[in-house]
């Protein structure tokens, strides 16, 4: 049987968050956020706390995040002041607010200046865990020594970097030109200061890239040897991201030929000591990642993936996403909201209140995404009629198999895994759909 790629190449969740964004029904009351958080951080020890830096100094054409274009960095200090302002109002409501993960993402985080920098991680250490580990996604082209030098007074231990791809063609296509000699200094200086795993953003799917030059680009990041790989599908949506209307649409590949750089790229990988974990990410044997994987122990969250994760994941900044097992919060994602809504405490944006159900089906979704399998056992008789119903396609197709209860993904359908998820989904509103990017 030939399988029909194109049947299941069409838009979907990548179920991030369950329910997704989009399908958010608002966020709870503060009080009871503030409770919620309290409740967990007690029971835990402490917070797993992320920083959403939004600025970047130069426009990337492919960039679906959450950014300003500020070329002068003269806007830092103002926003550190507003991250702080935000931390103090947690410390006012909660005692003891402990942080045992800190994660900076963007934007880019070290468009902060090293002194701005600096005087914000003197604040938050105060609240550090005995045990915490720091994280930051860095951009390479505009890293100074400055700034690594106050990441080395701070258990920085796991560093990301966006490269996305070495081939001069398309970083020029995606306006992001970055050499691999320049990403060799940057790694030396990132190891003098101990840090203990680096992880590569790579893309499939950008202008101009084929197979050739996939596996150029494999080569070099061969040479540089990261612990970790995230290895990421370019969606392509410039009717929502205005920036990427500067990419030629005819220079993408689409459908199978896209899908092909994937399978190619996965190939390469594996061939070269790093295993799958879950959709889209590669780690190298004997690293932390892998270690989790090995042992059963892989999660996922808004970062990606990771071998551990707390109750709560507190957001600090303009459009950041806390979480906690009952609640999704969003914060304001226009940047003078941000600042007004500060004044009389937290206030979100967005959010949404989880229900039994939900719960059931966000955990059954994790399971599918981190370790291949799910199960319908926690479901009601009626709930289950449907899944079932959803997955009959699947089954027939060699996605998955299992026994009307319990399943397990295929070879084939680890590639699928949004398109499962999918058929888990109870509450997903099919004919808003076209918001998301397709599944390959």
């Amino acid at each position: 049987m030939t399988f029909n790629l194109d049947k299941y190449n069409k838009p979907t969740p990548r179920y991030t968050s369950y329910p997704p964004v989009p399908y958010w029904r608002g966020a709870p009351p503060k009080e009871e956020w503030i409770k919620n958080i309290t409740k967990y951080q007690q029971q835990d020890g402490g917070i797993d706390l992320y920083i959403h830096i939004p600025y970047c100094q130069q426009l990337c054409w492919y960039c679906g995040c959450h950014r300003h274009i500020k070329k002068d960095q003269k806007y830092d200090d103002a926003y550190v002041e507003l991250i702080l302002q935000e931390w103090n109002l947690y410390l006012n409501f909660i005692k003891n607010l402990k942080i045992k993960s800190l994660h900076f993402g963007g934007g880019t985080p070290n468009y902060l200046r090293a002194n701005v920098f600096k005087s914000l991680m003197e604040n938050l250490s105060s609240s550090f865990h005995e045990s915490v580990t720091c994280s930051i996604e860095l951009d390479p082209r505009t890293l100074t020594n400055e700034f690594i030098s106050v990441m080395a007074n701070y258990p920085f231990k796991r560093i990301s970097m966006g490269i996305q791809d070495f081939d001069p063609k398309v970083q020029k296509a995606i306006n992001r030109i970055q050499s691999k000699e320049l990403i060799t200094k940057v790694m030396v200086k990132l190891k003098a200061i101990k840090v203990e795993s680096i992880n590569f953003d790579l893309i499939y799917g950008l202008p101009h890239q084929n197979l050739k030059s996939i596996e150029q680009t494999l080569k070099d990041v061969k040479d540089l040897s990261p612990d970790l790989i995230a290895f990421y599908s370019y969606a392509h949506l410039p009717e929502k991201l205005k920036n990427q209307k500067l990419i030629n649409y005819k220079d993408l590949l689409q459908g199978k030929d896209k899908y092909a750089l994937f399978l190619r790229a996965r190939e390469v990988l594996l061939r070269e000591g790093y295993i799958s974990i879950g959709l889209d990410h590669f780690a190298k044997v004997g690293s932390y990642l892998a270690d989790a994987s090995r042992r059963g122990r892989v999660l996922r969250n808004f970062m990606g993936h990771t071998d551990k994760k707390e109750n709560c994941l507190l957001g600090l900044g303009v459009s950041a996403i806390s979480e906690s097992p009952d609640f999704f919060w969003q914060n304001e994602k226009d940047l003078h909201l941000y600042e007004r809504s500060l004044i009389n405490g937290p206030r979100a944006n967005q959010g949404h209140v989880l229900s039994k159900k939900e719960k059931i089906i966000s955990k059954e979704i994790q399971s599918l995404m981190c370790h291949e399998v799910f199960s319908l056992a926690s479901f009601d008789e009626a709930d289950r009629k449907i899944i079932l119903r959803n997955l009959h396609s699947l089954i027939i197709d060699g996605l998955i198999t299992g026994d009307g209860s319990d399943f397990k993904l295929t070879e084939l359908g680890r590639d699928f895994r949004r398109n499962v998820a999918q058929c888990l989904d109870l509450g997903e509103d099919t004919g808003s759909s076209r918001r998301f990017s397709s599944a390959v």
